[in-house]
């Protein structure tokens, strides 16, 4: 090295060393950052002794196949990035390679150096995980014990799935019924195990009645393949699921006080205090008006008819999301008009979709006697009649409002026909010539029931009970 002249301005730095890879990391963005499969994104951060130009940076695997990253930097840091391509396959080691870069400083090509200090491999594996073993069981809730039959489970018991793969895997996806999911019973997440313990409390509604399939949807292993679907265990007894049957909520008070709280459990706390507030007793006061936008209602139904076996039933009203017009806006404005059409829309879908589950014609209401509070009392005995038919909604599990609806009908002909045969012989014969017109009477009067939708009263004032 020469020494510069002096008075000069600077001295000149000379480089003699020969220029080398101080440092290299190497990720991908895998479960397992060490670890890769076709398709990971492959990342790797280059630092040199001194700054140097065009890098060639690529991966290589044991089988002599590779491909080369794009690089991106400056002086002596670099990056590369890069997709692991389909070719290659199998379980093999992925080293990084430096092939060659240019001196700054020199302008000369340099000979591939050895990187430094950091990770320079990953692991290539292209092979999906698989379930080796999946056993079902259940523990029984203690308000349940003693209620159900021996290996027969229902809604509060707890489902307990275990899993078992042929590697390192996150938490599979496992369910049970139309889509039930079962979760962890370790909250930590982001974990590769190849154990995995799933639970799910059994809630109303999560599979038909019978042998409980579980269903693996899918998993992922540390090198993000995913695989592993399977249906059903491998082995042990199987867990028979029977679902509650609906029943009466036991509701006392007025007749608002009991649609509130009907509302309350069907819908559920949360939703229904966003819908009618907190206070329960407040929101009986003023029910009226509450529902008057067919919301809370429409709401209703879609909750009871969510999990109908017949299809039809299932599909769910589409509620139109709109506020109830400013009381202090002019009634025919624009805004108004439209607001008030798309709540009457609402009240008119809850009272189509309560056609559809069976409730009378005579129950019904008509749109106007909710939205312009004409006939409350109506819109009361409507909800009260779709209560009591929530009991017949093959699906639906959950409380109701009132016992159930009494489907069979007694066939009065038959027993009128009979009332005195005991005493006059035969009915029909030539001794009771006037019981077969008696009969015909009451079975016509008993059409005009069905047709009208009374109950129990005739027109000579004769009582009966329909069973």
């Amino acid at each position: 090295v020469r020494a510069c002249t002096a008075g000069a301005a600077a001295a000149p730095q000379v480089d003699c060393l020969r220029p080398r890879v101080a440092a290299a990391t190497l990720r991908t963005d895998s479960p397992n950052a060490a670890m890769c499969t076709a398709g990971t994104e492959v990342e790797t951060q280059l630092t040199f002794s001194c700054a140097v130009t065009q890098p060639t940076v690529s991966l290589r695997a044991t089988s002599g196949e590779g491909f080369q990253l794009a690089v991106s930097g400056s002086g002596d840091a670099w990056r590369g990035e890069g997709v692991v391509p389909d070719s290659l396959r199998g379980e093999q080691r992925l080293a990084l390679q430096v092939e060659g870069f240019e001196d700054a400083a020199r302008g000369t090509a340099c000979a591939a150096p050895t990187p430094g200090a950091g990770p320079h491999a990953i692991m290539l594996d292209t092979t999906p995980p698989a379930v080796r073993a999946l056993t079902v069981s259940c523990r029984q809730a203690t308000e349940n014990q003693g209620e159900m039959a021996e290996g027969e489970y229902t809604a509060g018991d707890t489902l307990v799935v275990e899993l078992t793969a042929d590697k390192p895997v996150l938490e599979p996806e496992v369910c049970i019924g139309d889509g039930a999911r079962l979760e962890s019973a370790d909250t930590s997440g982001g974990e590769l195990r190849s154990r995995w313990e799933l639970l799910r409390v059994f809630e109303a509604g999560d599979a038909d009645d019978g042998p409980i399939v579980p269903r693996v949807v899918g998993m992922v292993d540390g090198a993000g393949n995913r695989g592993g679907a399977r249906e059903g265990s491998t082995s042990g007894d199987p867990v028979v699921f029977v679902n509650p049957a609906p029943y009466d909520g036991g509701y006392t008070g007025s007749t608002e006080e009991q649609v509130v709280a009907w509302l309350f459990d069907v819908l559920g706390e949360e939703r229904a205090a966003v819908l009618l507030g907190t206070d329960q007793g407040a929101a009986a006061g003023a029910l009226s008006s509450l529902l008057r936008d067919g919301i809370a209602l429409c709401e209703l139904v879609n909750a009871l008819s969510l999990r109908a076996k017949d299809a039809a039933i299932a599909e769910q009203v589409t509620i139109n999301y709109v506020g109830l017009p400013d009381p202090s806006a002019p009634a025919f404005s624009p805004a108004a008009t439209r607001a008030a059409t798309k709540l009457r829309e609402n009240v008119g879908l809850f009272i189509n979709k309560c056609k559809a589950l069976g409730v009378q014609p005579m129950n019904l209401f008509r749109t106007e006697d909710l939205y312009d509070e004409r006939d409350i009392k109506a819109v009361w005995r409507c909800v009260q009649a779709l209560g009591r038919k929530a009991h017949r909604i093959k699906g639906y599990h959950g409380p109701c409002l009132g016992h159930s609806e009494a489907e069979h009908r007694t066939d009065f002909k038959h027993n009128v026909a009979h009332v005195g045969e005991g005493l006059w012989g035969k009915a029909g014969g030539n001794h009771t010539p006037g019981l077969n017109g008696v009969a015909a009477g009451y079975e016509s009067q008993l059409k005009e029931r069905d047709r009208r939708g009374s109950h129990g009263q005739f027109e000579n004032g004769l009582t009966t009970h329909f069973n």
